[in-house]
């Protein structure tokens, strides 16, 4: 294959000095016709150079060219591993953690740490654009930050990661424009553990070209060309602020145009698919001085379900699933492997899916007490079978729970237990009945992402019935379980938790939040409003509401959400270390949620012709380093 030759030199965080500086065809030939600018103009001078997310594996220089075929279930979205392919960290560690030992430039080149870890200074890579062109340098970052982040219009209340030693009551830091790619934020208090937010997902927040963003902006744009994109846009008179919104969902970037920094760009979506296409202004680059990524082109179908997905995949029609992938379908996976062209790799899971959580603030009063009891709680958690549910589920891939330890099974002391607790009395049919003669029933309210949490949640109601707590199953359609999830009226659920190794990432699990309030939402409210700024940012500082100000929690809550605000706060490792364990001691003790397995492997499918994906680590790191595949 023959490429556009361009010789630069730079200075890399790699230290590499000197590189051939390759494009894809595709490119180079939109240069040659004058529609982009050549290759050494696109690319910053100081590129990030070879992949530091996934160390383990060696990276391939590949080649250029194909389409990614990638699938997933949710209707209007790219689905996740697109989502998650197409994703930039603001800096990068081994492994999506956020051990700073290990921290290299992201998106940003790097960070100095001083002033007793009270100020950050960040140095962005020189020449960068987004994929409209555009520069990406510090009148961005100072847009995000003054126009956006401290707009109470866009951002009601400046969050909780940005206050001082992650503290709900800690102050805002000052922010400072020091040259056109250097820019520095300033604390009043330490907080070392900041950059351990800035690893994962979009890091504290993804950025975009503030020209682009001003025209939608009311401070910058003009009024009337602002007010007719709000009325084209079906928004009310003055509502800015929802096309705003509008504009920054990255699934309408095909109908907006939002540029990005990610390696692709959606240009089209329908109700079964998207589509996306290379970032001409991609600022990554292999050891061979190959722009990324090598793959032009990625289609995503959207199904239905997970089973939906599994005729897809066995057909030959799938290049990579790492989320719409049932581990109790391995064995049909494993049948069609060979005659089709794909690979099943076992990887780690970062998350366990069957996850068991009872809503503690959930119903009357009587309920509420009942649930309230941490007994009642460890009697249900030592009533589940897990090295049943492990063979039957998993296939023996997964492991009884080592982050968060539960009871050994014994159903008869959980029995006892129930008896002790004032649950002794039965009715007719076996339900054990409340302090006011009405049974005790669990309803599980659920929805299916990756297939496992139907059948946990039918075995666990099989083991929960055998004991007396008369449980039920109903699966419900996704969105309608979110939005009753969000109104508390999901009274117990299987969902997932993230172990055990980012306790900095995916954290709101461990508070009891991952898309939608989990084992405590009045409890998760509560806090919020009293001491996470809700009641400050309301419009009516005296509301009564229970769903909007919450019921206060127990004391073992606070201490939980206290020592999460302690971990962020600092980046010693040894302190770190004592409050995860201790936060883990306290969830374990209270049985805030009922764990089921952890670790826990999981298929990942992956086309035999495609390189550069680990076949070792966790799935998920694997699977967001789409811009290093390449079809052999």
């Amino acid at each position: 294959m023959r490429y556009l030759l361009l010789i630069i030199l730079f200075m890399s965080s790699n230290n590499l000095i000197g590189v051939t500086l390759n494009e894809s065809p595709i490119l180079r030939q939109m240069a040659k016709d004058g529609k982009i600018p050549n290759v050494s103009k696109r690319v910053p001078s100081d590129p990030l150079i070879d992949n530091p997310r996934i160390p383990w594996t060696k990276m391939e220089c590949g080649q250029y060219g194909g389409t990614l075929r990638l699938i997933d279930y949710d209707a209007g979205t790219i689905g996740h591993d697109a989502g998650w392919a197409n994703n930039e960290q603001w800096m990068e560690t081994a492994g999506l953690s956020h051990d700073a030992g290990s921290m290299t430039g992201g998106i940003f080149k790097d960070i100095k740490v001083t002033n007793n870890e009270k100020t950050f200074t960040f140095h962005m890579r020189k020449g960068m654009k987004f994929s409209n062109g555009a520069a990406f340098d510090s009148e961005d970052i100072a847009f995000w930050w003054n126009d956006v982040i401290n707009n109470p219009k866009l951002t009601p209340g400046v969050p909780q990661k940005f206050k001082a030693g992650h503290m709900p009551s800690g102050n805002p830091p000052n922010f400072k424009v020091l040259n056109k790619y250097s820019f520095v934020f300033n604390f009043d208090q330490p907080f070392g553990g900041w950059t351990g937010l800035m690893t994962y997902g979009a890091g504290l927040g993804k950025i975009t070209d503030s020209d682009y963003l001003k025209k939608i902006h009311v401070k910058y744009a003009n009024k009337k060309a602002l007010d007719k994109l709000v009325k084209e846009r079906g928004f009310e008179k003055g509502e800015w602020h929802r096309l705003w919104g509008y504009y920054q969902n990255a699934n309408k970037q095909h109908e907006t145009g939002l540029p990005t920094y990610g390696p692709w760009i959606l240009t089209a979506m329908w109700a079964t698919g998207a589509k996306m296409e290379r970032n001409p202004y991609y600022w990554k680059i292999d050891t061979c001085g190959n722009q990324l990524p090598y793959i032009d082109n990625v289609d995503i179908k959207i199904v239905q379900n997970v089973d939906a997905a599994a005729v897809e995949i066995i057909s030959g029609n799938i290049d990579l699933a790492r989320r719409p992938v049932n581990p109790q379908n391995i064995p049909l996976y494993m049948q069609y492997a060979d005659k089709k062209g794909y690979k099943v790799s076992i990887q780690d899971q970062h998350a366990s899916l069957g996850e068991v959580f009872l809503n503690i603030t959930y119903g009357d009063s009587v309920r509420r007490k009942i649930l309230g009891n941490k007994e009642f709680r460890r009697a249900l958690s030592m009533a589940i079978n897990r090295s049943e549910i492990i063979d039957a589920v998993y296939f023996g891939i997964a492991e009884e729970p080592q982050a968060i330890k539960t009871p050994s099974y014994n159903p008869e002391k959980a029995k006892s237990i129930l008896d002790k607790i004032g649950l002794k009395k039965m009715d007719s049919k076996g339900c054990r009945l409340r302090s006011d003669g009405k049974p005790f029933k669990m309803p599980f309210e659920m929805a299916s992402f990756t297939g496992e949490e139907i059948p946990i949640g039918e075995m666990v109601s099989k083991y929960w019935n055998a004991i007396g707590i008369c449980t039920t199953i109903k699966q419900l359609e996704t969105n309608l379980f979110l939005t009753k999830a969000g109104a508390n009226e999901i009274p117990a659920m299987t969902w997932w938790a993230h172990y055990p190794r980012w306790p900095f990432h995916e954290s709101g699990d461990y508070v009891g939040i991952a898309w939608q309030q989990t084992y405590a939402p009045l409890w998760y409210r509560w806090y919020d409003w009293n001491k996470g700024g809700g009641k400050e940012r309301s419009n009516n500082p005296n509301e009564k509401d229970p769903l909007v100000v919450g019921i206060k929690p127990p004391a073992a809550y606070l201490s939980l959400r206290d020592k999460q605000n302690g971990l962020f706060a600092t980046s010693n490792p040894a302190k770190q270390k004592k409050l995860w364990d201790e936060m883990r001691q306290i969830i374990s003790e209270n049985a805030f949620w009922i764990p089921i397995v952890d670790p826990v492997k999981g298929p990942l499918i992956v086309n035999s012709n495609l390189g550069n994906v680990a076949s070792d680590g966790y799935a998920i790191e694997n699977a967001s380093s789409a811009e290093w595949f390449y079809y052999k």
